[in-house]
């Protein structure tokens, strides 16, 4: 039994993959022969504990990208995998091309990560485009799951071979104590990811640079040049770099909020539960979210500590107070979103999947 997967960075890197190999503990079965297919800066192949690693080494752009999609055929036809789990829209062409013409030889599992990705940065006719095509191609899973129910409304279905799989995070806590003790003035806000317009990072900036109760911390791989670097030279602007994860989880333990803040306008991000989320309920961190986030709107106010304030709003942030100290978020995923629950529930997936 030989199962490709296409373009996780790697089995530590990226959840969707490590949970899946962790879920079905497919390297203690002898009969599974794992390939991975991934862009990385390297181009040497390798193995290392039971997974045959393929990399492939190009500049990004289009030029780039046509080599990606030669690569990933090429790969097919000489790994010839019985199963192939596509983890972006992007990989698609040579996935269908491969199938086609060998319709019995693979199944395709699509773990779905891209479809909350595409922003008002993309040009409406282009996001119907890839939209229709990824619904189509989506019919020729035997699986597809995705890290949220706004997958339903994206893929317009409700089948049986669609399914919601959290993109928790494992417990950082499992064996050592949590504590999270009240802090001082003032009000510390972490944002963790990428600098995105779509994410209220101006407003948010500019939130900071008036209200003087507030200090934010940015934890991500660079300060982008369509930022004013100068705010750098704030001290109640504190840049961390790029961390991990274990890292972030510190952070917010020293931090007041965490900021979950996506453009709600954009229809994709109403019902999404991104991975900030998951980390705040395992590290029972209060979060800021924007009003018309539904999935994480009900989990703020009455007892919760976490709230909710207008997207793209600069004076919501002047009343802002420290949280209410309390374990409902810990609870909620110690509860439902347990790391070893949602493993089993994946565990279940991929037994339809590989047809056991």
């Amino acid at each position: 039994m030989r199962i490709l997967f296409i373009r996780p960075s790697s089995i530590y890197v990226t959840p969707a993959f490590s949970r899946v190999i962790e879920a079905k503990g497919l390297l203690e079965n002898p009969e599974v022969e794992i390939h991975v297919l991934h862009w990385v800066d390297s181009d040497a192949e390798f193995k290392t504990d039971g997974i045959k690693y393929h990399n492939f080494r190009s500049s990004k752009g289009k030029l780039g990208f046509l080599k990606w999609n030669w690569i990933i055929l090429k790969t097919l036809l000489m790994v010839r995998p019985g199963f192939v789990h596509n983890f972006s829209f992007q990989n698609w062409f040579p996935i269908v091309l491969y199938k086609l013409f060998y319709p019995k030889r693979i199944k395709l599992f699509y773990d779905c990560r891209d479809y909350f990705a595409w922003s008002a940065s993309w040009s409406p006719v282009l996001k119907r485009t890839m939209h229709f095509f990824d619904r189509r191609i989506a019919r020729l899973c035997s699986q597809i799951i995705f890290p949220d129910p706004n997958g339903y409304t994206y893929f317009r279905t409700k089948a049986d071979k669609f399914s919601v799989i959290p993109n928790t995070v494992t417990d950082a806590f499992e064996n050592r104590e949590l504590s999270r003790k009240p802090s001082g003035d003032p009000i510390k806000i972490l944002y963790a990811g990428y600098l995105s317009n779509d994410r209220n990072i101006q407003a948010i900036i500019d939130a900071v640079k008036k209200f003087q109760h507030l200090e934010l911390n940015i934890a991500t791989n660079f300060i982008s040049n369509q930022f004013d670097q100068s705010l750098l030279d704030d001290p109640r602007f504190i840049y961390h770099g790029k961390l991990s994860h274990q890292r972030v989880i510190d952070l917010m333990l020293a931090c007041d909020y965490s900021l979950i803040m996506y453009n709600a306008t954009l229809e994709n991000y109403q019902q999404i539960q991104p991975t900030k989320f998951y980390d705040s309920l395992m590290s029972n961190t209060p979060f800021i979210c924007a009003e018309g986030m539904t999935s994480l709107q009900k989990y703020c106010g009455s007892d919760w500590p976490n709230i909710c304030l207008p997207y793209n709003d600069v004076d919501a942030f002047s009343e802002l107070k420290k949280p209410l100290i309390n374990n409902k978020n810990r609870k909620l995923y110690t509860d439902t979103y347990e790391y070893s629950k949602v493993l089993t529930e994946l565990a279940e997936v991929y037994d339809v999947y590989l047809g056991q």
